[in-house]
């Protein structure tokens, strides 16, 4: 008898031992409330609250919660499948719970979307000192196009691109160290506007506003108009995909998994106080300004937040900047490790020149790549063109997740035994409809053609997967073997029953299989054969005690029947 190998037997690409010293407040909790809380809440929100009316942008804030908190059901389940030792973040812990096909398509998708994200963290940094440096102007009496020099944003953009990546690749190991005084820059920055506006509605401060500006209950109800800047008239859904990529940050707490103590515990309990946490202070910030400022002050000054900041405007200004800087590090030195851990894996061939040079050694490669995909969106110069396409592709990242999880859930193969006690696969099937759902409706032709994208991707990966002689020791499988391995499982189970009292049918089946059963370790599995033959014969025995909480689909190559 064979049994087959837990995770914990699998070669690791980074030692465990480097420093799992984060609890859930620092390694998951901070993170996400960092990448959640950003360039949207201070530079859109207030905006988007004067087109929606409080009312229905606080639909939208619950509508994007509710997809992230479908989502993160799917994830835990996901987190709580077992233990991996390596590095790779979201794509490590998902290509190995439900196969390298799946992992990798997602991976992609998610990779994407957090560079898109970076953009929009460097467009908002750029956005931010050009608003600071209008406000100046006006209140010198000068006025101020909006452009320092021409394609300011452009130049700007790419040369904080540049020297983001550069402080990366000097110290990685500092991006860490530094990211609780980010937290703080952060939270400080939200405390300063809010209370600044509290005074402005009781007439107490008035900041940089004028007694004119303030207006009680006038931004109650929608009223949609031209963008002062723009000129583009939004809609409910435009509003949605403009306001989404601000609650896309829950998978930050993965992305630390070797650096916590028990990730299987804090990253399911961080990330679900921080969704609720900044839905709580997405729906604060909605109506604190909302029902104070008048609704053209909120339509044509971006940057209100800082105007009506006590005790002085800098704070939120330069908070906000510093807030970018933090999250545009939090990216460059989590992507990096994204595509090279896809790229090690070999399942990408086109992605082998990301490889790291050594086993354990920084990305370098990985991160000037990466650095190239951020700094071309900034060339559009706004973010509100790049806003839609990163809410795309992390909703159809969690459209993945959450279809892969229900799939898993459903016919429950023996790689997928998650421990997370609210798992149930009908709650990722409402959170495959839910994010599919908004993506349909921010943009139907993009989805179709992200959808296209992705299946091609899914075909290529598969076929690459076939092809390629991988070196890395491991066999891919994927959640359609599992499923297949459960199909017949229970095929057999049932000849089996049925057969119980007849003497002409036997009590043990056996299988040929043609893939190579490797390295597994004799403690009463339901699978047996002889390990040394290419034509391998498993006997299913129907009467087993079948319980494997920490296999993975991958491991199952001997389910390919």
């Amino acid at each position: 008898m064979v049994a087959l190998p837990t995770t914990a037997t699998l070669p690791s690409s980074q030692a465990h031992q480097h420093g799992n010293q984060l609890n859930t407040l620092r390694g998951v909790y901070f993170p996400c409330i960092q990448s959640i809380l950003g360039v949207i809440l201070f530079l859109r929100l207030t905006h988007i609250t004067s087109q929606a009316g409080c009312l229905f942008t606080s639909l939208l804030i619950l509508i994007s919660s509710a997809s992230t908190l479908l989502t993160w059901s799917s994830l835990s389940a996901i987190v709580t499948n077992g233990q991996v030792q390596d590095e790779g973040g979201p794509y490590i812990l998902i290509s190995r719970t439900l196969g390298a096909d799946i992992g990798c398509s997602l991976g992609l998708l998610y990779y994407i979307g957090n560079t898109l994200s970076c953009s929009m963290f460097v467009l908002g940094a750029v956005e931010a000192v050009q608003h600071s440096i209008r406000a100046y102007y006006a209140r010198w009496g000068y006025g101020f196009s909006g452009h320092i020099f021409p394609y300011d944003v452009q130049v700007l953009g790419i040369v904080l691109v540049v020297s983001m990546a550069g402080c990366v690749h000097v110290g990685n190991k500092y991006v860490t160290l530094f990211s609780n005084l980010f937290v703080c820059v952060t939270l400080t920055s939200i405390l300063c506007m809010c209370v600044g506006c509290a005074l402005f509605s009781m007439g107490l401060d008035e900041g940089n506003l004028q007694p004119y500006d303030r207006a009680f209950m006038e931004n109650v109800w929608p009223r949609y108009e031209p963008d002062p800047y723009t000129g583009v008239t939004p809609d409910f859904f435009s509003c949605l995909a403009l306001i989404y990529p601000c609650v896309t940050g829950i998978l930050s707490g993965m992305s630390k998994n070797l650096q916590l103590k028990n990730p299987s515990h804090s990253i399911p309990k961080g990330t679900f106080w921080a969704i609720i946490t900044s839905t709580l202070v997405y729906l604060a910030v909605c109506w604190l300004f909302g029902m104070t400022i008048s609704n053209r002050t909120l339509k044509v000054d971006k940057f209100v937040t800082a105007s009506v900041s006590f005790p002085h405007e800098l704070v939120v200004r330069g908070g906000v900047i510093v807030s970018c800087l933090g999250l545009i590090l939090g990216c460059m030195s989590t992507a990096p490790s994204l595509v090279a851990a896809m790229s090690s894996d070999g399942v990408l061939p086109f992605l082998g020149f990301l490889q790291q040079d050594r086993e354990g050694a920084q990305p370098t490669k990985a991160l000037w790549f990466t650095a190239l995909l951020v700094a071309l969106p900034t060339l559009g110069g706004n973010l509100d063109h790049v806003s839609p396409y990163a809410t795309i592709f992390y909703l159809l990242m969690y459209t993945g997740v959450n279809a892969s999880t229900c799939i898993s859930g459903f016919v429950r193969p023996p790689g997928f035994r998650p421990t997370f006690r609210y798992f149930h696969w009908s709650v990722s099937f409402v959170g495959f409809v839910w994010c599919l759902g908004l993506s349909f409706c921010i943009s139907s032709v993009g989805t179709v053609v992200s959808l296209m994208a992705f299946l091609l991707m899914h075909g290529y990966i598969k076929k690459a997967r076939r092809l390629a002689k991988s070196g890395t020791g491991i066999k891919w499988g994927t959640v359609g073997s599992a499923v297949r391995y459960n199909i017949v499982s229970s095929a057999l189970n049932s000849l089996a029953k049925s057969a119980a009292n007849t003497a002409y049918f036997p009590t043990e089946v056996t299988l040929s299989m043609s893939e190579e059963l490797r390295g597994m370790d004799p403690n009463g599995s339901v699978l047996s054969g002889n390990t040394e033959s290419k034509e391998e014969w498993v006997h299913f025995q129907p009467n087993s005690d079948f319980h494997a909480k920490n296999w993975r689909p991958q491991l199952l190559s001997s389910s390919d029947i």
